[in-house]
């Protein structure tokens, strides 16, 4: 992994260029108003605001996914206002979001004037009065209409992206504060002081440093579900199974597969049993005889999609449905049936392959082992796909 920054400049570029995507197991922009002011505050009084964590897109590893949800044009800004003074330190190569489209999306929609229905300003009397406070009401929206303009209310709000600027923005920050504000009339000096802290505010935007943490093209698959599997967002874990359903799509759509198999078997809601004992089924399906396979991250994203389809909806999740809870397994495809189930014993093929399971839980890995180990009661008996 290899951490830089970028500019906001820079930042923006990159947005407009469509180089940065957004994953499809990604939630939607979801962020409120009040959120999207407070990181736009934060970003003007210097404050932190998080690292991205992105990943560089690579042939053996394509996700589907999308841009973020703004409404980018290609003919604006021109491309003089977002060069930055920090382009050696911007990777040219096209990048997955892992963490942060909240951030990014809000930060485009702002500062390229990309949202849907309506546009940011600045409220140039209110950034004064708020100089030695905290506060974000200075940060106004206005509904977007059919023609823009860069300043609304008698040239007191600016709309924010002109602040990229600082030409213009310089010039409309004194025409106001020095002319038109009733406050500073006949005292120039108080008016020029009030320019130069606003301009000040916008120079800290031009000049705000994002913290980037990239994935570089050649780690390899195991290295990626790592670190997704330790990444957290508002208390949301990334799991395997989600880099999956990406990795996949949409032939097949893994997460539709795996809703279809959740509404038709109750149980596995009951356990709250993941997608990606699924797969780990599927794996250990596709497996030879003889074989006793390790299934590691890797070998989940790994699977043929023409093998998925065809296998996935049919194993046999109800298989041995008239045992109690506790001792129901899953069935790999085109082994038993209910018919087949003797109560307490376990299905067929369970029995058959009883000790070919055994010895592939003794050759796992460490880690798979340990957490075979610390599952608790009636959920152990999914691990794997299999009674244990």
């Amino acid at each position: 992994m290899q951490t830089t920054t970028n500019g906001l400049p820079a930042l923006l570029r990159r947005v407009k260029q469509n180089s940065l995507t957004v994953p499809r197991f990604q939630r939607r922009f979801i962020w409120r108003e009040s959120q999207v002011r407070s990181l736009i505050d934060s970003i003007s009084r210097s404050y932190p605001i998080g690292s991205l964590l992105l990943l560089e897109k690579k042939p053996d590893l394509e996700l589907a996914s999308r841009g973020i949800e703004a409404e980018i044009r290609e003919d604006y800004p021109p491309g003089d206002v977002l060069m930055g003074g920090d382009e050696d330190n911007v990777r040219d190569a096209e990048s997955y979001i892992l963490d942060g489209q909240q951030r990014t999306t809000s930060i485009a929609r702002v500062f390229l004037n990309s949202h849907p229905t309506k546009e940011y300003y600045f409220d140039l009397r209110e950034m004064w009065d708020l100089r030695h406070e905290e506060g974000d009401s200075w940060i106004r929206t206005r509904r977007r209409r059919r023609k823009t303009s860069d300043r609304r209310e008698g040239n007191k709000l600016i709309r924010a992206d002109v602040c990229l600027d600082q030409r213009k923005a310089d010039v409309y920050v004194s025409e106001y504060m020095e002319d038109l504000d009733p406050e500073f009339e006949g005292n120039r000096s108080a008016a020029r002081d009030a320019a130069a802290y606003i301009k000040g505010v916008f120079e800290t935007i031009r000049n705000y440093k994002v913290p980037i943490i990239t994935i570089e093209r050649d780690s390899g698959l195991e290295s990626i579900c790592r670190v997704f599997e330790t990444i957290n967002s508002t208390g949301t874990r990334l799991r395997t199974f989600d880099l999956a359903v990406a990795r996949y799509y949409p032939n097949p759509d893994l997460r539709q597969l795996w809703d279809d198999a959740l509404d038709e078997h109750k149980i596995l809601k009951h356990f709250n049993v993941d997608g990606e004992r699924a797969l780990q089924v599927l794996a250990l399906t596709a497996t030879p005889k003889g074989r006793y396979p390790d299934i590691a991250r890797s070998t989940l994203l790994g699977l043929d999609k023409s093998f998925i389809t065809n296998n996935l909806a049919r194993i046999d999740f109800g298989a041995c449905g008239n045992l109690p809870l506790g001792t129901r397994p899953w069935c790999a495809p085109g082994d038993a049936t209910k018919s087949q189930c003797t109560r307490g014993r376990g299905c067929r093929s369970m029995r058959l392959q009883s000790r070919r399971i055994q010895r592939w839980r003794l050759l796992a890995r460490p880690r798979l082992r340990k957490a075979m180990v610390l599952q608790q009661g009636l959920a152990s008996r999914f691990v794997a796909g299999f009674q244990l």
